[in-house]
This record gives C-alpha cells, structure tokens and sequence, in this order.
C-alpha cells in the first residue's frame, strides 16, 4: 500500500514541479512573441495603407494626365511589385 501512495504522490509532485516551470519560463517567452507578433502585424497595417494611399495618388495623377490629353503607360513597371494584389 505505501509503494502506491508513494508512486501517486510522486506523480503529483513531478506534475506540480513540471506546472511550475512550463508558468514560469516557457509562458513568459510565449508572451513575448505575442508582443513582436502585434508589433510586426500593425507596422504590416500601415505599409499596406501607405501602399493603398500611394495606389490613388497614382490613380488620381493618371486621371490629371488624361484630362491634359496625353496618354498613360497603362501598365506600371516590371521592376517594382504591387504589396497590396500581392497579399489578396
């Protein structure tokens, strides 16, 4: 009867211990990506709504060049990607 009690107490304290060290380090590092993740996530919101605002200011400049009457290079250089189609 005491090899049980001792087994199923030792069970118990392995657990706690273990309960104890997962709260104290390996939380405390999840929290910390959570910190860089919501960092990284609000500068990825304003890249894309620079990318949108540069997007109509090419529009609105486009549509200037046409009521002076020349004509648009209907498409935008091979060399620079479009962020915002990228992402759809």
């Amino acid at each position: 009867m005491i090899v049980w009690i001792s087994l199923i107490g030792g069970i118990i304290i392995g657990w706690l211990i273990e309960w104890v060290i997962d709260w104290l380090y390996w939380r405390r590092g999840v929290e910390a990506y959570y910190r860089t993740e919501l960092e990284l996530r609000r500068e990825l919101a304003a890249a894309q709504d620079a990318a949108r605002a540069a997007q109509a200011e090419a529009a609105a400049l486009r549509s200037q060049l046409l009521e002076l009457g020349a004509t648009p290079d209907p498409t935008p250089p091979a060399s620079t990607p479009n962020p915002v189609e990228s992402n759809s």
